[in-house]
């Protein structure tokens, strides 16, 4: 048996099922359409409100061509991400709205999360309103108010 190299086996299959390379075009363009799937409307708006930024802070680059460094920038970029893969959204689509890659995605997911578990301030105060935003009502506060009609 001849060993044949990765193009050589793609060849024979699109021949073997009578494929042009127009068709695998088009079925991987639509793939990609789908793969690269931006947020809902209003997610990065709802990002931003909470943390105090703005939009095109989190998302256009700098003269250096890098995103913000600012925490508040980087804590909505963060709320995005973990958002997205909260949703079911992979790690490439998460990062695919700001053109960053899975590992940072996987890195912001695990700093919301940690904020979260430590209640540290500032990212807890940004998630409760994130989450206000998105949902339209004041979700943590309801929450606060059962806590307090249990106690008494």
């Amino acid at each position: 048996m001849t060993r044949q190299s990765a193009r050589e086996r793609i060849i024979a299959e699109l021949n073997r099922y009578n494929w042009s390379i127009e068709n695998v075009r088009w079925i991987l363009s639509k793939m990609e359409n789908e793969y690269k799937a931006p947020p809902k409307a209003g997610l990065i708006e709802a990002a931003a409100e909470a943390c105090g930024t703005t939009p095109e802070l989190m998302k256009e680059p700098n003269e250096k061509g890098r995103l913000s460094r600012k925490r508040e920038a980087v804590i909505a970029r963060q709320l995005v991400f973990f958002e997205l893969v909260n949703q079911g959204k992979t790690l490439y689509q998460a990062g695919s709205a700001f053109n960053q890659d899975h590992t940072t995605v996987i890195h912001g997911v695990k700093q919301i999360k940690n904020g979260l578990e430590v209640k540290w301030k500032p990212i807890t105060e940004a998630y409760n309103k994130f989450q206000d935003l998105l949902h339209g009502e004041n979700l943590h506060t309801l929450h606060n108010e059962e806590e307090r009609a249990e106690s008494l």
